[in-house]
């Protein structure tokens, strides 16, 4: 099991004295591979691939999501995947004392993060019913519930920029960007009323 003889056989007709048969093994190899796919099932490039155990190494994923490593049989491995911004299911596959090719894909789910934060009025008070409006990757608007709160959850990567808005008031900031979103991000903004003078 696991090897390859050069000369799988030997033949001798009745000897009549003592024979050497000499056997050449070599230790075969396998293949380990199989693809990364989104959650879609469309084909993640540019993930990396990474074998440990017995043997190290690291690949990254064509543009299907292909990878694929050849090793000797009869190691323990383990292969693991990792893209920043995704998760991956399962998140790593092992294999112990390697007896043929093996095939194990992943699934990568794009991260989603909460992007939320207050608005607070110059008197001190919450200001509800401001419209917040998310644009750059993803466009969208919420309004302000009436503790002054909002959120939007969003596809991690983007880069989105947050601009409240309320009709005789001015914010400060004006707006706030989050550029390649990597994580939960807080967004409080200040609003002056516009008063005129008579």
């Amino acid at each position: 099991v696991n090897y390859t003889f050069v000369a799988p056989t030997w033949t001798t007709t009745t000897p009549n004295n003592d024979r050497v048969a000499d056997f050449s093994a070599i230790l075969n190899n396998y293949a380990i591979a199989g693809r990364v796919v989104t959650s879609t099932g469309q084909g993640l490039s540019g993930a990396t691939v990474t074998l440990s155990g017995s043997q190290a190494a690291a690949v990254t994923t064509d543009q299907s999501g292909n990878y694929g490593f050849t090793v000797p049989a009869e190691g323990n491995y383990t292969v693991t995947v990792a893209k920043v911004h995704y998760t991956f299911a399962p998140p790593s596959a092992s294999f112990n004392d390697l007896s043929g090719t093996q095939t194990v894909n992943f699934t990568g789910t794009l991260n989603q993060h909460l992007i939320a934060g207050q608005i607070i009025a110059d008197n001190g008070n919450a200001l509800a019913g401001a419209t917040v409006s998310l644009s750059g990757s993803q466009s969208l608007m919420v309004t302000t519930a009436s503790d002054g709160v909002f959120s939007v959850t969003v596809p991690a990567g983007g880069t989105y920029t947050i601009v409240p808005s309320k009709a005789n008031y001015l914010f400060s900031p004006p707006s706030i960007t989050f550029t390649d979103l990597n994580g939960s991000q807080v967004a409080d903004y200040d609003a002056t009323l516009i008063r005129t003078v008579e």
